[in-house]
């Protein structure tokens, strides 16, 4: 048969045995075919205790599936830049801010990408303010969803937040 040794009203152990030989241990042992270590035992029956919310753990594997799911995200962007145009990109963007405050500013290299796809200076400025407003918004939702991560106080309150 199978027994359950109690200790302070928790289960500590499992052991089949015979009733002789539980007769024979010091001990309170209940005859049990459902008790699991960590139950408690309340004298006429065993119980699961709800498990113990390790926050730290659970917010760094929801901070971790964030990363991850927002660098999906930011990958699947830049999938079909190549490296060289990618540098370009902080460039483009300073360029572009010159060009917020004065459109008149001197923008050598959105000149010569407008030249070179014989569009308007405009264009191209209007497309690369499109993409860092894309940018700027994932970044914000990542921004706030690690906020609310770090600000859970229960698994219910973690798990309501979507992370893709």
């Amino acid at each position: 048969m199978r027994y359950a040794k109690i200790e302070n009203n928790i289960v500590v152990n499992i052991i089949k045995a015979t009733q002789d030989f539980i007769d024979t241990l010091e001990g309170l042992y209940i005859q049990s075919d459902i008790a699991k270590k960590g139950d408690i035992w309340n004298g006429t029956e065993f119980t699961t205790p709800k498990p113990i919310f390790d926050s730290e753990k659970a917010k760094d594997k929801k901070l971790k599936n964030l990363k991850e799911s927002y660098q999906e995200k930011i990958n699947a962007i830049y999938k079909y830049y190549p490296a060289f145009e990618l540098e370009t990109f902080s460039i483009q963007k300073e360029e572009w801010m010159k060009y917020q405050q004065n459109s008149n500013s001197s923008t050598p290299f959105v000149d010569n990408l407008a030249q070179s796809r014989k569009t308007s200076k405009k264009e191209i400025m209007d497309k690369i303010g499109a993409s860092i407003a894309k940018i700027a918004k994932l970044q914000g939702e990542l921004q706030m969803k690690r906020s609310l991560i770090s600000k859970a106080k229960t698994i219910e309150d973690l798990n309501s937040i979507n992370v893709r």
